[in-house]
């Protein structure tokens, strides 16, 4: 006989024990399940031996993943591992009379189940539902009687949605499991742990994992008298703020710190106005994006809207006070009020260090003019009081023998763009007794009268130069002022909000 029929010999005699060995192990189970599920096992019978005992359910949760969290609607998506153990007398065996088994595993459906349910629940599928005992997945039986029911499950459960420090919030979510119609004294429900099992946990992307302590709790309703216990987890879940804090809290803090550049922006340029209703506007807009991303709720005002309403304020107000300051460069023909004066340009103007020179160098200039003026007046004043002359010419048949008479005939009308008549000899009275006037004389006080004139007009020139110039220092004053206050009380908002925040969550 050769190798090869040797070999072939072998596989059938190895085929044939498993075969034979396969066949008497389904016998066993078989025969198993026949001895278990007799004909007098009703399934909806409580496991206990006596009606007084006490079925102990220990409840094990193991938390995979925060699928979604519904700021709206108020719903936390979860997927979950959920472990039911409890004892079940009725269903053990000695496993060497059936060739040593110590487990099998049945359909739900053939075996009595503990009616928990999770009541946050807020599923719309009716199949599910949030109970427990609708789940079709296998249960371990062991011999001693402990029957173990594993399945993963995904959660949508209420929660309390608490957006008062959004976007720095940490909600604490709540995961109630316990019996419907069950009471205390015949179903108990233990926690596996003091925390669900976060080892198989995958991180969100918007929200951390703090943590998920697990407790028991024993209620009684207004319906029973009978206690009811269960197990809660409260999922504590904290935002991650960085999304947030690039996408939402710095363009506001850019858009409000805008509105110190209109106290920079020149006033004779037109845009100051514009550009803080630009700014005003702008903010507006950004607030229909914040509305659709922060959760809508009339219990709380969330903390970035405390910071965009102080915005608003605060260029609302800039707005009013960037109209006031333009006032101040447009009363250049008002008289300024001595306490602006005093604080506006005594105090705030040497505190900021605004030049003064140009004020100083048109009130020099006006007061010049005004001692000019005056001496001038008294210089000629003397002069034509003292120089009288006496004459005994006689002209006759109206014929002027006045020697200078031919030579102020030629002097034009009009000189150094002051008007004056031609003088004439009949404009000068020669026939006096005691003596006549020079007609030098007559033409230096014409043209005295037009030089006061003009003085005066000069003197009124200077003053409104110096009120423009006051006026104008006074303005930029207050915008060196506006730009202080208004860049503090901006700093002064973002810290005063966001350090109102429990912590930032990259």
């Amino acid at each position: 006989m050769d190798v090869a029929c040797i070999l072939k010999l072998l596989i059938l005699f190895l085929s044939g024990t498993v075969f034979i060995r396969g066949t008497q192990a389904s016998e066993h189970e078989r025969a198993l399940l026949k001895k278990l599920f007799h004909s007098n096992y009703d399934k909806n019978e409580r496991p206990v031996v006596n009606d007084s005992d006490t079925v102990t359910v220990v409840f094990g949760l193991t938390l995979n993943q925060i699928v979604d969290v519904d700021e709206k609607n108020q719903i936390l998506t979860t997927s979950a591992w959920v472990r039911q153990i409890w004892n079940n007398p009725l269903l053990a065996w000695n496993s060497s009379e059936f060739g040593g088994l110590t487990t099998i595993n049945v359909a739900p459906k053939n075996v009595w189940l503990p009616d928990l349910v999770l009541y946050e629940n807020a599923d719309d599928d009716i199949s599910f539902g949030g109970n427990l005992d609708r789940m079709n997945f296998r249960v371990v039986l062991h011999y001693s009687g402990k029957n173990v029911w594993l399945s993963p499950v995904t959660f949508k459960s209420k929660c309390r949605i608490d957006i008062k420090y959004f976007p720095f919030d940490t909600q604490n979510c709540k995961m109630k499991f316990g019996s419907w119609t069950y009471d205390g004294f015949r179903l108990d429900v233990m926690n596996e742990s003091y925390s669900a099992d976060l080892g198989n946990y995958i991180d969100s992307a918007e929200w951390k994992l703090v943590g998920a302590p697990a407790k028991r709790n024993v209620v009684t309703y207004f319906c029973c008298e009978e206690p009811f216990p269960d197990v809660t987890y409260t999922i504590i879940i904290r935002r991650r703020s960085l999304f947030y804090m690039m996408n939402l809290i710095l363009p506001l803090v850019i858009i409000t710190v805008l509105i110190n550049v209109s106290f920079v922006l020149p006033a004779e340029s037109g845009e100051r106005i514009s550009l803080t209703i630009t700014i005003l506007l702008a903010m507006t807009v950004f607030m229909l994006v914040v509305a659709e991303t922060i959760p809508p709720s009339s219990d709380v005002v969330p903390l970035i809207a405390k910071f965009y309403m102080a915005g608003m304020v605060e260029m609302a107000i800039g707005l009013v006070w960037t109209c006031y300051i333009l006032k101040y460069y447009h009363s250049d023909v008002i008289e300024m009020p001595s306490w602006v004066r005093k604080y506006v340009l005594g105090h705030l103007g040497h505190f900021f260090g605004i030049s003064m020179e140009n004020l100083k160098r048109i009130q020099e200039h006006s007061n010049l003019r005004k001692d000019t003026g005056r001496k001038a007046t008294i210089q000629t004043g003397l002069e034509t009081s003292g120089r009288k002359i006496t004459s005994t010419l006689i002209v006759p048949n109206g014929q002027s023998k006045n020697p200078y008479d031919s030579h102020y005939r030629r002097i034009p009308s009009a000189t150094n763009g002051f008007s004056s008549p031609m003088l004439n000899a009949s404009d000068i009275s020669l026939n006096q007794i005691d003596g006549f006037q020079d007609p030098v004389l007559q033409i230096g006080e014409r043209i005295l009268e037009r030089v006061d004139t003009l003085v005066e007009n000069s003197v009124v020139d200077d003053r409104l130069n110096n009120h423009k110039e006051e006026w104008r220092i006074a303005a930029m004053v207050m915008d060196k002022l506006s730009l202080w206050v208004f860049g503090t009380s901006v700093l002064v908002t973002v810290l005063a909000c966001f350090l109102q925040a429990p912590g930032y969550v990259a």
